[in-house]
């Protein structure tokens, strides 16, 4: 018990202190020219790592995201001026990294995707502003995979592509779906 010299506890103890004490968390805040709150951000050893915070000059918040060691980690949401989710997605290490869905400002999603590492993977679906598919299909590191099919406004099928494993388009079929 008590101080050890020759193990080390001493030594390990006031390193343990001096780590502590230059791991420098602070929490930066930025306004605008009104006064109002623009950012607030945790940062450690002058990287991005927390919690962030955007806001619009009115004060709505615009942006919500994580930082780790300076990089996107974690979810992120961003918002247009009148509060309407524009984008919610995850990154991994400063790349997106899972579900990923745009919005329109009427609120319908725009496109929802899946990355994995930065790179789009797996299933991906596009819609027109009035929530109509326009077009869906999969992806495999950012090449097309599999059956790719697009729509009209109306939900209409026009075509549907196929492609390799590589990414190769192997043909394409024109929609069968008779219109008046």
């Amino acid at each position: 018990m008590g101080i050890n010299f020759n193990g080390g506890k001493l030594y390990y103890f006031f390193l343990l202190i001096l780590l502590i004490a230059c791991s420098s968390r602070k929490t930066e805040t930025l306004k605008y020219e009104n006064g109002q709150v623009r950012v607030i951000s945790e940062v450690v050893n002058g990287k991005r790592d927390g919690k962030f915070m955007e806001y619009y000059e009115d004060g709505k918040v615009k942006n919500v995201s994580f930082y780790k060691d300076g990089l996107l980690h974690g979810v992120s949401k961003v918002f247009y001026e009148d509060g309407t989710l524009e984008y919610k997605g995850t990154a991994l290490e400063g790349k997106p990294h899972g579900e990923s869905i745009s919005y329109y400002r009427n609120g319908n999603p725009e496109f929802k995707a899946n990355y994995v590492h930065g790179l789009l993977d797996g299933p991906f679906t596009k819609y027109f502003q009035n929530g109509i598919k326009k077009g869906e299909g999969t992806m495999r590191k950012r090449k097309p995979f599999g059956s790719i099919v697009t729509y009209d406004s109306l939900g209409h099928k026009l075509n549907e592509c196929f492609y390799d494993s590589a990414g190769v388009k192997l043909k394409c079929l024109p929609s069968t779906n008779e219109v008046d």
